[in-house]
């Protein structure tokens, strides 16, 4: 009995035992959870980056600082940074914080200026600090997104004097990184900028109208670059540089290029709104880079807009060269036109390169420098023209190069003038609408292309071959027998005449007496003949009358019309050339 108490008794105590720490904590604690993992906030749009995440990291703090890729969230810009390797760094931030924990940046309406010496040979500060801008943003969270900005002459207490849109720093300065706008639609900038620099307002997206009350003289690369909406650029000094780039895809703005201008930068106006454009040959159109080399391709190509080119004269030009597709692509381009407004200042010459005006298929007429020694037109410079219908003025045409004018299928007629060196076999490939090829010059060697042989040192010359890529419906008129001769043993299966010029009379007078007209006229020299019409002007129409073999220069003639007219002309190897009309009086 006893033994089977102390077993109670135990049982009762070992219940007392884990009972009693049970009641205890579930009157002092709560119910046990899963703990739950630890939420990361959001990033606030104006927090600063801190220092000691970058604590034991490849990453340096004060270089990555300057390491910007901008990404709009919202209404508002969210930096992504990067490390020196262009590496995404580890945080998302935006910058008021971080402008404010930095002296040398300070926000006043909208700008973040930062502030600048001017430096000596050691790069020791001298002379008094001054403001840059380096960015513009919503100054409240809550404020709407700004539209204007003014970018004043003094602000912060100190002068304004430059506008850097960059985001790192590099030897010997700073360098772009691609800024982003989306919000500005009008910037006044009354600061006095000597120069626009690359990048300063590139990628203004919303931007409509700038005024640039002091500002001008040069546009660096890109300094408008992108600038979708610009409508209007107000600048009061005359601008005489324009980069590389300068106003790419500025697609409403209609800029009217200085006549001052003295040099142009490639891609400068490609895919811009320009309408009209005016240039002086003596305008330099390279690269603006001076560290990089080439011409100014591209440099109003796809200008869809563009209407009408111009080039006026420009004095100490000696040899004027249009870049490589220079015009490519304008679509609505309907003349192009070389004045010359200086006659005495004969330029040596002038080359059309390689696709300067390709695609055009609104471009109808080309009107040639009188002035230029020579004229040169290259490789696919007006291919698929299909517009095309007259190059005029071609006296001065030296060169014509393979595929010059190919699948210019309205181009009529064409003129190769006395002078010119060589017309390569394919320059009028693919132009099925020619229908009269002139060929002034008399010597066949000079139609055929001329090149050297790269293992003779000393230049020795090989020749081609002469056009043969012409349509049958073509008619080819020579100089003289031998030209004839020439083109018809090429294969060539289409007419060929010689065609000579034959002046016409200088006098021609008439007198009626009994129903009869009495015809005299003055000789021309070399005429085998004459013929005379009748000419109705209510219908327009020409009645042949009489032909007359030289060297008589009189016929009697019994007819009742009122009007007449002659022509003069000559023979050879079966062709006949004719005259200009002569009215008789």
């Amino acid at each position: 009995m006893k033994r089977l108490v102390f077993i109670l008794l135990g049982i009762l105590l070992l219940l007392g035992v884990a009972v009693l720490p049970a009641a205890a904590e579930d009157a002092t604690a709560p119910e046990p959870t899963v703990q739950a993992q630890e939420e990361i906030p959001p990033l606030s749009p104006y927090e600063a980056p801190n220092r000691r995440d970058y604590e034991g990291t490849d990453l340096n703090y004060d270089s990555v600082k300057y390491n910007w890729e901008a990404s709009l969230i919202g209404t508002y810009y969210r930096w992504t940074r990067k490390d020196n390797w262009g590496n995404p760094a580890k945080f998302d931030r935006a910058f008021r914080q971080f402008y404010a924990d930095d002296p040398l940046l300070m926000i006043e309406n909208h700008i973040v200026y930062m502030k600048k010496w001017e430096t000596n040979r050691e790069g020791q500060p001298v002379g008094d600090p001054f403001l840059v801008v380096l960015d513009y943003f919503d100054t409240d969270e809550a404020e709407a997104e700004t539209t204007m900005v003014t970018v004043p002459a003094v602000a912060c207490g100190l002068p304004v004097k430059d506008i850097y849109m960059w985001r790192e720093y590099a030897a010997g300065g700073l360098v772009s990184s691609g800024y982003y706008n989306d919000t500005i639609k009008t910037l006044v900038v009354k600061a006095p900028l000597q120069y626009i620099k690359a990048h300063t307002f590139s990628n203004m997206t919303a931007l409509e109208k700038i005024n640039l009350t002091r500002s001008g003289g040069s546009f660096g690369n890109c300094a408008f670059y992108n600038c979708k909406a610009l409508r209007r650029l107000v600048c009061k000094k005359e601008v005489k540089l324009i980069g590389d780039e300068a106003f790419k895809n500025c697609e409403q703005l209609d800029y009217r290029v200085s006549p001052w201008v003295v040099q142009i930068g490639r891609d400068a106006f490609r895919n811009s709104g320009i309408k009209k454009l005016e240039l002086p040959l003596s305008v330099r159109l390279e690269r603006f880079d001076p560290d990089s080399a080439g011409d100014a391709a591209y440099a109003f190509a796809d200008c869809k807009k563009l209407t009408s080119v111009c080039f006026t004269g420009g004095k100490n030009t000696r040899w004027y060269q249009l870049p490589y597709a220079m015009f490519s692509g304008c679509t609505a381009l309907q003349t192009v036109r070389f004045t010359d407004t200086d006659p005495e200042d004969a330029r040596l010459g002038l080359d059309i390169t390689w696709r300067c005006f390709s695609g055009c298929t609104a471009l109808q007429t080309v009107v040639l420098p009188a002035v230029c020694k020579q004229v040169s037109i290259y490789e696919n410079a007006f291919e698929g023209c299909t517009a095309l219908r007259k190059v005029t003025q071609v006296k001065n045409l030296k060169r014509i190069y393979n595929n010059a004018f190919l699948n210019c299928t309205a181009l009529e007629s064409f003129t190769l003038p006395k002078g010119i060196e060589f017309a390569e076999d394919d320059a009028f490939k693919g132009c099925t609408g020619l229908q009269r090829l002139y060929v002034h010059s008399k010597n066949p060697d000079l139609l055929k292309y001329k090149d050297y042989d790269d293992g003779d040192m000393r230049g020795r010359e090989i020749s081609g071959n002469f056009i043969v890529s012409l349509p049958d419906c073509c008619m080819i008129f020579v100089a003289n027998k031998e030209m004839k001769y020439v083109f018809k043993t090429t294969g060539y299966k289409g007419d060929v005449r010689i065609r000579v010029t034959v002046p016409a009379p200088k006098t021609a007078r008439m007198t009626r007496q009994n129903g009869k007209v009495r015809f005299v006229w003055s000789t021309v020299t070399k005429a085998d003949g004459y013929r005379i019409w009748s000419f109705d002007p209510k219908t327009g129409k020409y009645t042949k009358l009489a032909t007359v073999k030289a060297p008589q220069t009189s016929v009697t003639l019994k007819t009742n019309a009122r009007q007449f007219v002659i022509r003069a002309y000559q023979k050879e190897a079966g062709d006949v050339s004719w005259s200009a009309v002569k009215t008789f009086k």
